[in-house]
């Protein structure tokens, strides 16, 4: 599952050159969804189960879902509210999501929903005093859901181990989950963890960015496709909206780094998606005078291919969240032009 949804991006899409004699995937509009829904997160669970999720004109959380032949709309309970801000699926019939509306008084109100492989369920609902909710499906039906906030600035953890909802003091502050990875924060920094069926260990992360006296380096971004293939990106900030951005690789032997080509160091990456080839898709924003590149706050997409080359990827279209289908080279997108009322399902190779 990747972070909550940071707001649309305006994207270029178009052709990426493909081996020579051979026509280049494109990507192109699958499907447009109806004026009053708004797109902004996939998950690609496998071939034919494919989620898309976004809110509607009542700011009510929507699913819809990739069956292998068409897009279908898939209700939510009616009690459901708010803003869908993390989904993630376990297998085909093992899904969860959580969504968050503003509560009573200055609490909010978390909904968590589950997927059975027939309808969504409300598994719980409670009001807190705060909360930045992510979501992670550990199997067998169990569940973890991050970012709740009770007694001032105590962090907590619920979990479900299949039957049973608990409640526990987080020790450390998990996001950004991908298959068995997540992004964790401790009070003596940040670290890659592992969930290994029982609990989250740390993983060394080598080929990190040099510290320079003054700035702070972070890891924004997760892609774990395997125990051989993750991506992160990882930011040298010099302040809250100047950064230089790296992305690091593993391959399964040892940890690459290289600099990421954005046209300014006021330019970020906010989603990545692993390409099925050894590449990479990237979805940023520019946020700065990109020098004739682009024009201040334009949205950038990027194909980093398999040989380390960047490429930008322009000509029209609009993405806010993108995931490959497992096992295959293809890909799903999501987003639209919200202040137009219009959102679409894209793709790139063959829906699958």
């Amino acid at each position: 599952m990747r972070r909550a949804f940071l707001g649309v991006l305006l994207l270029a899409v178009g052709a990426v050159p493909g081996p020579a004699g051979a026509a280049a995937p494109r990507w192109k509009v699958h499907q447009k969804i109806s004026g009053d829904v708004f797109l902004d997160r996939v998950e690609a669970v496998g071939e034919g189960a494919t989620w898309f999720f976004g809110f509607d004109d009542a700011l009510r959380p929507t699913s819809l879902r990739w069956d292998g032949k068409k897009i279908k709309k898939v209700a939510f309970p009616r009690k459901a509210k708010g803003f869908l801000l993390g989904a993630d699926f376990a297998s085909a019939d093992d899904g969860w999501a959580v969504s968050w509306s503003r509560g009573p008084e200055f609490g909010v109100d978390i909904f968590v929903l589950r997927w059975g492989g027939k309808a969504w369920k409300l598994a719980k609902h409670e009001s807190v005093q705060g909360a930045a909710p992510e979501i992670k499906a550990l199997g067998r039906g169990r569940v973890l859901v991050t970012g709740i906030f009770k007694n001032g600035d105590t962090e907590l953890n619920w979990w479900f181990d299949g039957r049973t909802w608990t409640e526990k003091k987080a020790k450390l502050r998990l996001h950004d989950f991908s298959g068995r990875y997540a992004l964790g924060w401790r009070p003596a920094g940040q670290s890659l963890v592992r969930w290994d069926g029982k609990r989250w260990t740390k993983v060394r992360v080598g080929a990190l960015p040099e510290r320079v006296k003054g700035q702070r380096v972070e890891l924004d971004l997760l892609e774990a496709r395997s125990p051989k293939e993750i991506w992160l990106t990882a930011a040298r900030y010099s302040n809250k909206t100047s950064a230089v951005t790296y992305l690091l690789r593993w391959d399964g032997e040892r940890w690459r780094r290289e600099r990421v080509p954005l046209p300014s160091v006021h330019s970020s990456i906010d989603r990545i998606a692993s390409d099925g080839r050894g590449g990479l898709w990237a979805i940023g924003s520019g946020r700065g005078l990109l020098q004739g590149v682009d024009g201040p706050g334009e949205p950038l997409l990027y194909h980093r291919l398999p040989s380390g080359k960047w490429r930008s990827v322009k000509n029209g279209g609009a993405f806010s969240d993108m995931a490959r289908v497992p096992g295959t080279t293809s890909l799903w997108a999501v987003g639209g032009r919200q202040a137009l009322g219009t959102s679409a399902v894209f793709t790139y190779g063959k829906a699958r």
